[in-house]
């Protein structure tokens, strides 16, 4: 017969599910994200380069700017979920998921 695990052991065991998941997405971002957001780069640094926007070219900085910055946003999501330390990502989603239980008790 096991013994009944106390809600501390449930959240930290499920912090630790979560941390090897969101890792695994991470390393993923990492590098997709990466490829994807090579071509916005390029076309950044080139003012002569158009971009097509609502189906019209266009070589507006702001617009490059602005693509790529959602370019950017997956490496960097990437990097941050793929390279913090995995004890610091654990302590950060069992504190998400005490707060999500509380939060859901609260609400019945």
């Amino acid at each position: 017969m096991h013994p009944q695990l106390n809600s501390s052991d449930n959240t930290q065991s499920a912090a630790v599910k979560m941390t090897n998941g969101f890792r695994s997405v991470g390393w993923w971002f990492l590098v997709g994200g990466s490829i994807i957001c090579i071509h916005p780069i390029v076309i950044l640094f080139d003012p002569q380069a158009p971009i097509l926007v609502n189906g019209s070219p266009t070589t507006d900085l702001n617009t490059k700017l602005s693509v790529t910055a959602f370019g950017l946003f997956f490496p960097l999501l990437g990097a941050f979920l793929a390279l913090t330390p995995r004890k610091k990502l654990e302590r950060l989603f069992a504190s998400f998921i005490r707060w999500s239980r509380t939060f859901a008790r609260g609400h019945k």
